[in-house]
């Protein structure tokens, strides 16, 4: 009787504040009903998931590994996994959830997609021994301007409802760059080179770690996923399957 209660003034509440304040998608700005959370039923019945869960050699994964053999040509390296949870294109209504996560401060959408991301990442059985995540990090004049870094919210709540650690503080972006959204794609890579570094303090707290998940908003080129790699597999010299997951991938 006492949980209808709160449910009832939970749903009386929400409510109220979308009087107020109306709660609208997403994706396309319409009004949301109660039932519904950042994603309207229509866009949600049309989204652009990826289903790279369903394939551990997927697009993805061909770009992330080719970046990989680039930067690191004198290291064999077994095939490493990547998942996105939907499909990125410039201009569609979609490319709005990133967006608004990265760029609008809407640190709600981040958390609610990323739970989307974790779904499929428990279909994907090549990403189930992952024990630990790490997300790509910021400079910390970009950090200060935009007051967070949109990896660590998703890998955070991907941490906390899947029960894997998340560091946070091990790998540092030392060098601050042009953002790669800017820089031709021919030229990211020479962009993002050397920009990252790992905290030395930090590392013995991974000499059990066999699995990282890499996450990131978005995955485009590959680029600096791929120097996070190297980064983080320099410094613990040993072998290590470093996964990614992002909450888009561009076509």
């Amino acid at each position: 009787m006492r949980d209808l209660s709160k449910l009832k003034l939970k749903t009386f509440v929400m409510a109220a504040v979308d009087i107020v304040l109306p709660r609208v998608c997403v994706v396309c700005g319409r009004p949301l009903n109660l039932q519904e959370c950042h994603i309207c039923l229509p866009c949600a019945l049309n989204f652009p998931y990826t289903h790279f869960e369903l394939m551990s050699h997927n697009r993805m994964a061909d770009f992330y590994n080719e970046r990989l053999m680039q930067i690191m040509p004198e290291e064999y390296m077994p095939y490493q996994w990547a998942i996105a949870l939907m499909r990125y294109q410039s201009g569609s209504v979609y490319s709005h959830i990133p967006w608004a996560l990265k760029y609008n401060g809407n640190i709600s959408v981040g958390k609610h997609f990323a739970e989307r991301l974790l779904y499929i990442i428990k279909r994907a059985p090549w990403l189930a021994d992952v024990d630990m995540i790490i997300p790509v990090p910021v400079h910390r004049k970009r950090r200060f301007h935009r007051g967070y870094n949109q990896a660590e919210i998703i890998a955070n709540r991907l941490g906390n409802l899947w029960g894997v650690r998340v560091s946070n503080s091990f790998l540092r972006k030392k060098k601050y760059t042009i953002s790669q959204v800017k820089v031709d794609t021919s030229f990211r890579q020479a962009n993002i080179s050397g920009s990252f570094e790992v905290a030395q303090q930090f590392i013995s707290e991974f000499a059990q770690v066999r699995h990282i998940l890499l996450v990131d908003d978005v995955f485009t080129t590959g680029s600096t996923l791929a120097e996070c790699h190297k980064t983080i597999r320099t410094a613990l010299n040993r072998t290590i399957r470093i996964s990614v997951a992002t909450i888009a991938c561009v076509e």
